[in-house]
C-alpha cells in the first residue's frame, strides 16, 4: 500500500508546480520518405493497440475494500517550531475519518489478521474546542486539514474480537490560522506569515492500537506526529520520501521472515519497526524539512488521540 503514498505524493507535487516546467516541442511524426511506407497503416496500428496497449488499467488501492469505515477522534495537540523561543498554547482537536477497510486472515492464519484502512479526513484542532481559556504568553494557533490517508497493521483475532497495532501514514493541506502572537521577534513572525490564512501542504504520520470488542465498534488510541511545510520543494522532498519509503518496505520484507518463524510476536514487532522507521524521519525533518536535503524548520504538531471506530 506504500507506493500508493509515493505515486499520489509525487503527483500532487508536480501539479502544483507545473508552473516550473516548459512544455517540449512536439518532433512532426509525418516523413514522406519510402522507409515509412505502412507505419501509420490501420491495420497494423489496430492491431499494435490491441496487442500492446492495454486500456483496462486496475487502481487496487482501493480494490477489495467492501467494509465502510467511519472514526471519530478527540485529541491533544501540541504544535511547535524546532528553533523558535516562543511556545504555542495546547490546541484541543477534532477528527473525522471516512472510508474503506478489510480484514483478512493473515496467510490464513487462524489468530493473525491483516488490517488495512483507506480513508478520506478532515481535521480541526483549536483551543476553544473545549471553551479553554488562551494563555497570553503563548501562540495561539488554529489549524484545519483536509487530506487522503491509510493505515495496516498485522493483529490478533480471538472469535470476534480483536487487537491491533497499526501505523497510518497521510498528506493532505493544512491551514494555519494564527489568532495571537504576543512579543516574537521578527523572524518568527516572518516565519509563521509563511503559514498564516494559507493552505500548506503536510505529511503525517501515526502509530496506534485499536481494541474491537465487537465485530462492527472499536475504540482505538494513537499517537500522531503531522509536518507543515512552508512550501513545496519537489524533487527534493520526493527523495526524502522516498528515502523513508524504501526503509517501510524493508520493513515489510523483515516481517515477513517474522511472520514464518515467529508469529505471536509480528504484530507487536511490525508497528515497533514501522514507528521507528517513521520517528527517525520525523525528527531529521523537525530540524531540516528536506531531510537528508538542506531545509529549514517547518512547523509541525503531535497529537494524542482516543477515538470511536465504526466498521459496517
Amino acid at each position: 500500500m506504500y507506493r500508493y503514498f509515493y505515486v499520489l505524493f509525487l503527483f500532487a507535487t508536480m501539479i502544483l508546480t507545473q508552473g516550473a516546467y516548459a512544455a517540449a516541442s512536439v518532433p512532426d511524426t509525418l516523413d514522406d520518405d519510402d522507409d515509412t511506407d505502412g507505419l501509420f497503416d490501420d491495420k497494423e496500428w489496430g492491431k499494435w493497440k490491441k496487442d500492446k496497449w492495454n486500456w483496462d488499467m486496475e487502481f487496487d488501492s482501493w480494490h477489495g475494500f467492501d467494509q465502510p469505515a467511519i472514526r471519530v477522534s478527540y485529541g491533544l495537540n501540541r504544535s511547535s517550531v524546532k528553533d523558535f523561543a516562543t511556545s504555542f498554547g495546547d490546541v484541543r482537536s477534532l477528527e473525522a475519518r471516512i472510508g474503506y477497510a478489510n480484514v483478512d486472515p493473515y496467510n490464513n492464519s487462524s489468530y493473525l489478521i491483516d488490517y488495512e484502512f483507506n480513508y478520506f479526513n478532515y481535521y480541526r484542532g483549536a483551543a476553544g474546542i473545549d471553551k479553554r481559556i488562551v494563555s497570553p504568553l503563548r501562540i495561539d494557533a488554529e489549524f484545519l486539514r483536509l487530506g487522503l490517508g491509510w493505515e495496516n497493521g498485522i493483529g490478533y483475532r480471538l472469535g470476534e474480537s480483536a487487537l491491533i497495532p497499526y501505523t497510518s501514514y497521510a498528506f493532505g493541506w493544512t491551514k494555519t490560522k494564527v489568532l495571537s502572537s504576543p512579543g516574537l521577534p521578527l523572524s518568527e513572525t516572518d516565519r509563521l506569515n509563511l503559514y498564516h490564512n494559507l493552505y500548506k501542504f503536510t505529511t503525517k504520520s501515526e502509530s496506534g492500537i485499536i481494541l474491537q470488542p465487537i465485530r462492527n465498534i472499536a475504540i482505538s488510541a494513537a499517537f500522531e506526529k503531522s509536518l507543515i511545510y512552508p512550501r513545496i520543494i519537489t524533487w527534493k522532498m520526493a527523495g526524502s520520501y522516498v528515502a523513508e519509503a524504501i526503509g517501510v518496505n524493508l520493513v515489510d520484507e523483515f516481517m515477513d521472515r517474522v511472520v514464518d518463524n515467529s508469529p505471536f510476536v509480528a504484530p507487536i514487532l511490525n508497528v515497533a519497526l514501522k514507528s521507528a522507521v517513521s520517528y527517525y524521519f520525523f525528527e531529521m525533518r523537525r530540524e531540516e524539512m528536506l531531510f537528508p536535503f538542506k531545509g529549514i524548520s517547518p512547523l509541525y504538531y503531535e497529537d494524542f488521540k482516543l477515538s470511536a471506530n465504526f466498521i459496517f
